[in-house]
């Protein structure tokens, strides 16, 4: 059951880091996966682990649910987003609000707890990120005779990707969007994927995605490194800095015009406003589902 779980949380976190704006690590929040997986990753590292192999299968665990995530929600989404595209962003802000409740109530638990000052600066933070984000080019084209300062700058990238991909609260996706790197990154991995199932190898693909995929692995290592920390020395401020990093990164879910991707048109008819809003209640509706079963199992084991 316990593997089933980290793959789903590993699918989530796949699937967050294709929409920009949703965050991976606040779905690992909400799976109950987030501290073991950084624990497993920051531990793997250290010559001392008894526990190696198993945190070795931990994280294996999630990056299948992750390729899985990515490479499967990437191209449904590309379809879906001509026909559906406001209502599945409403389900995503469903999800993400009441997720955040529980998370409070999890986490932070009282109001002695919560930190204003660094939720305040967690939500100006990922909304500045928002507001002043710009997408590059939205069409990719493989840069067939890269430089290393092109491969480079691919890799560095990647790391501050890999790093937020899992940071409760921040978007990878929204990071790569920023720099403008989004749609060549998405399109260098599916690409590759494409030339690996048709046995057709060109330099110019594979080697672009080996440097974004050791970019990846490093920047979750470091995240990982980092977020245990935190939480380990300062939990309070850091997890109501995570608070306002979720609600801050809803601003650029919201499906009005500057949200919109190139080439996608949302009519705010009847249909659209009536199917947006149960998107809605069926993205809460979601969440508080799976908290009744968590609770309800709790009390099973408390009994």
């Amino acid at each position: 059951m316990k593997i089933l779980k980290n793959i789903f949380a590993g699918l989530l976190v796949g699937i967050a880091n294709v929409v920009p704006g949703l965050s991976g690590g606040t779905l690992l929040v909400l799976t109950n996966t987030f501290e073991p997986l950084t624990n497993a990753v920051s531990n793997v590292i250290k010559k001392d682990n008894k526990n190696r192999k198993k945190d070795i299968f931990l994280i294996l665990q999630v990056i299948l649910g992750l390729v899985v995530g990515v490479l499967g929600f990437y191209s449904l989404l590309d379809g879906l987003n001509q026909y559906i595209y406001a209502q599945i962003m409403l389900f995503f802000i469903g999800v993400i609000i009441f997720s955040s409740l529980v998370f409070v109530k999890n986490e932070i638990k009282c109001k002695e707890n919560f930190k204003p000052l660094w939720f305040i600066i967690g939500f100006l933070l990922c909304a500045a990120l928002v507001i002043f984000v710009t997408p590059g080019n939205e069409v990719f084209e493989a840069n067939t005779n890269p430089s290393i300062w092109y491969l480079l700058a691919l890799f560095g990238v990647s790391i501050i990707g890999g790093a937020t991909m899992i940071f409760p609260g921040l978007s990878g996706s929204l990071i790569l969007y920023m720099f403008g790197m989004y749609f060549a990154i998405w399109g260098y991995a599916k690409e590759t994927v494409k030339e690996l199932v048709s046995f057709t190898f060109n330099w110019y693909m594979i080697v672009p995605c080996i440097c974004i995929g050791l970019g990846v692995i490093i920047g979750i290592i470091l995240g990982s490194i980092v977020s245990k920390r935190l939480l380990n020395k300062h939990r309070y401020p850091t997890l109501s800095l995570i608070l306002g990093l979720i609600l801050g990164g809803l601003i650029k879910l919201i499906p009005y015009t500057k949200n919109v991707p190139e080439g996608i048109t949302v009519k705010w008819d009847f249909v659209t406003i009536s199917t947006s809003i149960l998107a809605f209640i069926l993205g809460s509706s979601l969440i508080v589902l799976i908290q009744y079963f968590v609770n309800k199992k709790k009390r099973g084991n408390e009994n």
